[in-house]
């Protein structure tokens, strides 16, 4: 298991017709962060998709169709652990071409503040909740009338 991306930052892959050059950026990748994906093809690339973590990632041409640039968050709630980032190249002579690369996301602890608030504040007395009410009701009409 890797201790970091650094050790598996680039890697090439000859897969079918296309050589691949799938470079990550960002050598440590913790929940909460980001990274980038850069891809190199010996083809030009007519559409990247890939995901990772199960969400979908944005991905950029570049300049000469033979490299495209992927950008990615990583969530907070995310586990430390190896996980895959999945996905298709389609080039402009209709072909298509499949890839992973797996990645490591390291554990970050955050700090946390604890704070108190007196119930009041948290559940309103029927008082403050009818004057809720109320005044949502006007911002309401106030919104239709001038919205």
């Amino acid at each position: 298991m890797w201790a970091s991306n650094d050790a598996v930052g680039s890697r090439p892959f000859l897969t079918g017709a296309a050589s691949l050059h799938l470079k990550i950026v960002g050598e440590r990748l913790f929940p909460g962060g980001m990274f980038g994906v850069i891809i190199q093809c010996t083809k030009p690339i007519k559409h990247t998709e890939a995901s990772f973590s199960g969400r979908k990632m944005i991905f950029y041409s570049g300049k000469d169709n033979q490299q495209c640039y992927g950008l990615a968050g990583i969530d907070l709630e995310t586990k430390a652990g190896r996980y895959l980032i999945q996905g298709t190249l389609s080039f402009e002579d209709g072909q298509s071409q499949g890839f992973e690369r797996p990645l490591q996301v390291l554990p970050k602890k955050f700090p946390v503040q604890r704070i108190q608030v007196d119930e009041r504040y948290v559940t309103l007395d029927s008082e403050d909740s009818k004057r809720a009410e109320e005044e949502n009701e006007d911002s309401q009409r106030t919104f239709i009338l001038h919205g």
